[in-house]
């Protein structure tokens, strides 16, 4: 009877009846595959431990703590790395070489073009004379990438594995308010890997080098300077206390109404015993996002005194449209160039390349 009342539907209704078995069969297929037991995430990445990874990310959201804004002592300081190019400043046969100039170069992990074109300018050093003196050296520093970015992460693993010059950590997301864990661990770095070597420039990675300029001003000649530190200096910056804005500081922290003077961060140059000397420090200081008045405050504590530099500039900018004297003038003078588009890095280099 069933049989035959199904045959009469189907044949009364042809058109719904298609329609039905397809939605039976969807429905079915709908079923077993909730059923099916799968994993939670995508592991791709080859030359880290994946799910330790990924459940430090699950952690990390679930805890609402991707950003990491509290005012806090790093616990230890005991950065971890996903990838860690230790022997950057050795040679193949893992002895200490020298080393003129450690570019430290503050990056994202986005900035693959960047990266690239730095690279292909001052981070390359058949691009430099040869030195007696020692090589050139670059890591780019990044710290982790946020929770389900597969894609960004296995690009900077590509990257590792060709140029092997990343620094990743994985004790914070690359952030804007993270920036202060990130020169602390290039710092820290710095003091474990390298700091054997003649002078470190930190950088921005929308800098660019005046390879001219900075060889005229570096003193090639003598010894290793010790607690040395060169750049455009600020001094009576009024703290900011509103807890709305980014450089919020709290009284607790720092209770003077001015910050103590402090150098831009758009690039500097400094000794590899101060930027150890730094990270030390950096124990006794609760960290905060302003990273230029943070490395400020350390410098305080140490007992280093910044003057202002004498024609030379490091923060400078330059419109790509000045012309006459004045704009060679400032080119010049400058040692780092600040704020370059991403399509006038190459032409920048050129003017300022012995």
């Amino acid at each position: 009877m069933l049989e035959s009342f199904s045959v009469r539907i189907f044949t009364m209704y042809p058109r719904y009846s298609v329609r039905f078995v397809a939605f039976i069969v969807l429905f079915i297929v709908a079923i077993i595959y909730m059923s099916i037991d799968r994993p939670t995430s995508c592991l791709t990445w080859n030359d880290v431990d994946t799910d330790r990874t990924h459940n430090r990310h699950r952690i990390r959201k679930m805890n609402g703590d991707s950003n990491i804004r509290s005012f806090e002592r790093i616990p230890g300081h005991d950065y971890g790395y996903i990838h860690n190019p230790r022997n950057t400043c050795r040679g193949d046969d893992d002895q200490q070489e020298l080393v003129f100039l450690l570019f430290l170069v503050m990056s994202t992990p986005q900035e693959t073009k960047r990266r690239e074109a730095i690279r292909a300018t001052y981070a390359n050093e058949s691009n430099w004379p040869i030195m007696k003196e020692g090589n050139i050296r670059t890591v780019f520093l990044i710290g982790d990438v946020d929770a389900h970015d597969y894609t960004i992460q296995d690009a900077i693993n590509g990257e590792m594995y060709y140029y092997g010059d990343i620094v990743q950590s994985t004790e914070f997301v690359d952030d804007p308010v993270n920036q202060t864990r990130k020169i602390l661990m290039g710092f820290r770095w710095v003091g474990v890997h390298c700091r054997h070597a003649r002078y470190v420039i930190k950088i921005d990675d929308r800098s660019m080098v005046n390879q001219r300029a900075l060889l005229k001003h570096l003193n090639r000649k003598n010894p290793f300077l010790h607690k040395f530190i060169l750049g455009d200096v600020v001094t009576k910056v009024r703290v900011t206390r509103d807890k709305r804005n980014w450089d919020y500081i709290p009284r607790e922290i720092y209770p003077n109404p001015t910050l103590p003077p402090y150098i831009i961060g758009t690039g500097y140059v400094l000794s590899p015993d101060l930027a150890q000397a730094i990270y030390q420090v950096s124990h006794r200081i609760p960290v905060f996002p302003n990273t230029d008045a943070y490395v400020g405050l350390c410098l305080q504590k140490l007992g280093i005194k910044l003057t202002k530099t004498v024609d030379i500039y490091f923060s400078k900018r330059i419109g790509y449209d000045y012309i006459g004297r004045e704009a060679i003038d400032i080119f010049d003078r400058s040692i780092v160039v600040p704020y370059v588009p991403e399509s006038k890095m190459y032409l920048t280099w050129r003017l300022g390349q012995l």
